[in-house]
């Protein structure tokens, strides 16, 4: 019997041990959060896109493992930043290329950075970067998959033959 009553309250220790440790993964999980937002706020601030853009680099540089609704957030600011650079071709490809280099999923960096390859008519880059574009989940996608298809039917006369096979290699490339 005493050994019954022994065995709950190491239990119940162990169960209170490990409660007050999820509460400070939590609370830790919770700071991270505010930090992380509180800083993509003060980028987002900026109003040079040439500047913001490069200050969101570095924040996914240092951020890797950035909760999924700042990273949402964070893209669309990117894109946009992009999208007032687009008059300054080399500027958005090096933007682009860095951002892609940190995330190979980023489908806003591949898409802006398909259009820079597609006007300096290097069509068999932008055709594979817009390819990826379409078919990672972003707000640009739509976009990115009319583009692929009126880059694709004019690298090709016309036809769309072979950009099924374009997409499917895309999708393995992001596996």
């Amino acid at each position: 019997m005493l050994a019954v009553a022994r065995i709950i309250i190491l239990l119940a220790l162990a169960l209170a041990a490990g409660n007050s440790a999820v509460l400070a993964q939590d609370s830790a999980a919770e700071l991270r959060y505010q930090e992380d937002y509180d800083r993509l706020q003060e980028i987002v601030k900026i109003s040079d896109p040439a500047k913001k853009a490069e200050q969101l680099v570095a924040y996914y540089k240092g951020r890797p493992n950035l909760d999924s609704k700042l990273r949402v957030f964070a893209d669309s600011h990117f894109a946009n930043a992009l999208k007032d650079l687009i008059k300054k071709p080399d500027l958005v490809k090096k933007l682009a290329q860095n951002a892609i280099a940190l995330r190979p999923k980023f489908g806003e960096a591949l898409f802006y950075y398909g259009i820079v390859l597609k006007n300096e008519n290097l069509f068999d880059e932008a055709l594979t970067a817009l390819a990826k574009s379409s078919v990672i989940e972003h707000l640009l996608q739509t976009k990115a998959k009319e583009l692929l298809d009126t880059t694709y039917r004019g690298v090709h006369k016309g036809s769309m033959v072979g950009e099924d096979k374009l997409i499917a290699k895309a999708k393995a490339e992001l596996k």
